[in-house]
């Protein structure tokens, strides 16, 4: 079991965000505002994430496996999960891997319907709890799937696109491919 956890944690940074208390002027008693209630939307500005009010800000939390089924990530794709890493480990964001490579069995390529379902259990559920959550497209070959990584993240913006919660990560490991020439026209293409 260690090892499987384990295998899900991968802390991204060292958050800095306190949490923030607001009175509830009818009940006279005082809320804790969720992470994203505190920083609504972020940007980037220069080389720093920052929040809807410019100031620099950092989140910590942990990874999910990749989403498809076979190599034991994709039970852990459930709202328990997540509602356990906000309690527990104080997860201020979570990262939702979605297995895109057609090399990978029971990955997008094979079942997109089933790994959408455990990609929006996670992000539905991290919205509920007022967390950030990083939807990546986890590919080492991207371009090669541009149409798929379009058709995906239409339905992750079309039903998502309104949460202040979602950041798109629409290719997550390149190697050894030209930024002007394949990464860049990708991430254009994708965006739009």
């Amino acid at each position: 079991m260690k090892r499987l956890i384990l295998s899900l944690i991968i802390i991204f940074s060292m958050t800095n965000c306190s949490s923030s208390q607001n009175t509830n002027g009818a009940n006279s008693k005082k809320e804790v505002a969720t992470v994203v209630e505190e920083n609504g939307s972020l940007s980037v500005k220069g080389n720093q994430i920052v929040n809807q009010y410019g100031k620099p800000v950092s989140f910590a939390g942990n990874s999910f496996f990749w989403s498809n089924k076979g190599w034991s990530g994709a039970k852990f794709y459930n709202k328990d999960i997540v509602k356990w890493l906000v309690k527990d480990w104080n997860a201020t964001i979570v990262r939702c891997p979605l297995a895109s490579d057609k090399k990978v069995r029971n990955g997008y390529h094979e079942e997109p319907e089933e790994n959408v379902k455990r990609v929006s259990y996670v992000v539905d559920e991290a919205i509920r709890q007022g967390i950030y959550v990083i939807i990546d497209w986890h590919s080492h070959e991207a371009e090669k799937n541009k149409e798929k990584a379009i058709e995906f993240f239409k339905i992750m913006a079309e039903k998502y696109g309104k949460y202040p919660n979602i950041i798109y990560e629409i290719y997550n490991e390149p190697l050894k491919v030209s930024w002007d020439d394949v990464i860049k026209p990708y991430a254009e293409e994708v965006i739009a």
